[in-house]
C-alpha cells in the first residue's frame, strides 16, 4: 500500500498543479499555506487515482481533525454497512522520524508504520497519510508518504538540495523579470520512472515578443554531467559543479539575453 500512495500523493499534487509556478503577474497576491492547501482539496473533489482506481472522496488538511476525532466519525458514518470507507489526511512537517511526523509549533504524529518516501533532501515535506477507521468512531493512521517539496508555501517536489536551490534562484530570477514586465512561468516534468532527469521549461513572455521557452534537467546517477551550452549536446544539464562555479547561471543569463 506504501508505494500506491506514494503514487497517490504525486498524482494528487500534480492534479493541483503543484508542477506549476505560474508569473507572478499571473498570481499577484503572494502564495499562503492556506491557498496551497485549498488548492490540494479542489484536486481531491475532482481526483480518481488510475493506480488501483483509487478515488479520494475524504481528504483532510487540518491535524485537528484527527485529534477532535472528527475524520473517524465521517468515515463511519459514510460507510456502508458491513464496509470500511478511507480517508486521507495531509500534513506540512519539518521533519520525519520513523513513525513520527513533526508539525510546526504542534505535537508530532505517530502513524502505525515508518513514513516512506522522498526524504533525504530534507523538509518541509508534503505527507498524505492514510486513515483507515477501526469502528466505534475512531481512526488508525495507517502509513504515510513524504514529499520534499520547495517550502511551506509552494508545494512543488524537489528530489535534492540542489534542485530547491536551483528553484530558489528561479523564483528570484521570476520576481526580477516581473519588475521589468516580462512573465515568467516555471514548469516541472515529472519524471515517468525512477531514474529518469527531471526537466524544468521556463515560458518567457514579454510585451510585443513572441512567447519563448528555455528548457534544462538536473543531473541525476544516470544524467551525471552538466553542459554549458556550448558543446554537442542537445540538452543543457546543471549539476552540483556548475551550480556551485556558476556555469550554469551564466548558461541562463545568455539565454535569456538571446
Amino acid at each position: 500500500m506504501a508505494i500506491q500512495l506514494g503514487q497517490l500523493a504525486h498524482r494528487l499534487m500534480q492534479a493541483a498543479k503543484c508542477h506549476i509556478l505560474p508569473a507572478p503577474a499571473l498570481a499577484p497576491d503572494p502564495p499562503t499555506l492556506s491557498d496551497a492547501l485549498a488548492g490540494l482539496r479542489r484536486a481531491a473533489e475532482h481526483f480518481t487515482a488510475r493506480a488501483g482506481d483509487v478515488r479520494v472522496p475524504f481528504l483532510w488538511t487540518d491535524p485537528a481533525a484527527f485529534r477532535s476525532g472528527a475524520i473517524g466519525r465521517t468515515l463511519a458514518g459514510a460507510a456502508p454497512a458491513g464496509h470500511a470507507v478511507e480517508g486521507f489526511l495531509v500534513l506540512v512537517a519539518e521533519a520525519i522520524e520513523g513513525c513520527l511526523i513533526y508539525l510546526s509549533r504542534q505535537s508530532p504524529i505517530r502513524v502505525a508504520a515508518p513514513v516512506v518516501g522522498d526524504l533525504q533532501p530534507g523538509g518541509p515535506y508534503l505527507v498524505l497519510v492514510l486513515c483507515e477507521p477501526t469502528g466505534f468512531g475512531q481512526v488508525r493512521l495507517t502509513c504515510a508518504h513524504a514529499a520534499a517539496v520547495l517550502d511551506w508555501r509552494r508545494f512543488i517536489p524537489i528530489a535534492s538540495n540542489l534542485e530547491r536551490d536551483v528553484l530558489r534562484a528561479l523564483v528570484y530570477l521570476q520576481e526580477a523579470l516581473d519588475l521589468h514586465g516580462t512573465e515568467c512561468s516555471i514548469l516541472r516534468d515529472r519524471p515517468l520512472q525512477s531514474g529518469d532527469p527531471i526537466r524544468y521549461r521556463l515560458t518567457i513572455r514579454s510585451p510585443g515578443m513572441a512567447p519563448r521557452e528555455i528548457t534544462f534537467a538536473l543531473a541525476t546517477a544516470d544524467l551525471p554531467e552538466a553542459c554549458d551550452g556550448n558543446d554537442n549536446r542537445s540538452e543543457v544539464v546543471v549539476s552540483l559543479r556548475t551550480w556551485c562555479d556558476g556555469t550554469f547561471m551564466a548558461w541562463l543569463v545568455r539565454a535569456l539575453a538571446d
